[in-house]
């Protein structure tokens, strides 16, 4: 069996990230992530986590099929499905643990989508990590999850440098506005440059 090409699929996984279905897909696993953290099951939360990472991916691809739908909701649901099949490959104890967390995050998530419209406004924000310079440029429906979900992440706390109301595609044109800033391992982190820096400190505080 040949050796499958992680380049190209890198490549076409970068070709498609920065798409507005792209970033409403990710948002919705984002969001049944931070619904997921919001528990008081730390356990369950902590063995889902690497799940819905790795599912991540599972969306992207779902995305760049040669008939993708526009509509986010479908390959966001596709890629749950994939990490609820994760899920019962974990150890017993665990898998008893995140299963019923991650059902119950995911049909409030998608319950809510139903009734809101997966293009609903959400807020840009502009983080860093306390004590280092790269800024991230984010979408969420719900800053103040997103922050804690993000915060858990870390043990240097993060700084949020300025927010203001926005849908996914405007997140994505803000990607490609300061694309030349961008940090190669990560398609949301970028450089503290000067045009982005003085976009930041333009925006209302």
């Amino acid at each position: 069996m040949p050796e499958p090409d992680f380049a190209a699929l890198r490549n076409r996984l970068e070709a498609i990230a920065d798409t507005p279905t792209a970033a409403a897909t990710l948002e919705i696993l984002a969001r049944i992530g931070d619904a997921i953290l919001a528990t008081d099951d730390v356990a369950a939360a902590d063995a889902v986590r690497d799940v819905l990472s790795f599912s991540r991916g599972f969306a992207l691809l779902r995305v760049s099929d040669a008939r993708p739908s526009t509509d986010p909701l479908v390959p966001a649901r596709w890629a749950a499905q994939q990490a609820f099949a994760m899920l019962w490959t974990l150890p017993a104890e665990t898998k008893d643990l995140a299963i019923p967390v991650f059902i119950e995050a995911a049909d409030k998530v998608f319950a809510d989508l139903k009734r809101t419209g997966s293009a609903v406004l959400g807020t840009i924000y502009y983080i860093r990590y306390g004590g280092q310079t790269d800024v991230k440029i984010g979408y969420a429906t719900s800053l103040t999850a997103r922050l804690r979900a993000l915060g858990t992440g870390t043990p240097y706390g993060i700084e949020l440098l300025a927010s203001h109301p926005g849908t996914p595609a405007d997140e994505v044109a803000l990607h490609q506005r300061f694309a030349h800033l961008r940090i190669s391992t990560d398609r949301e982190w970028f450089s503290d440059g000067d045009d982005l820096m003085a976009h930041i400190k333009g925006l209302p505080q």
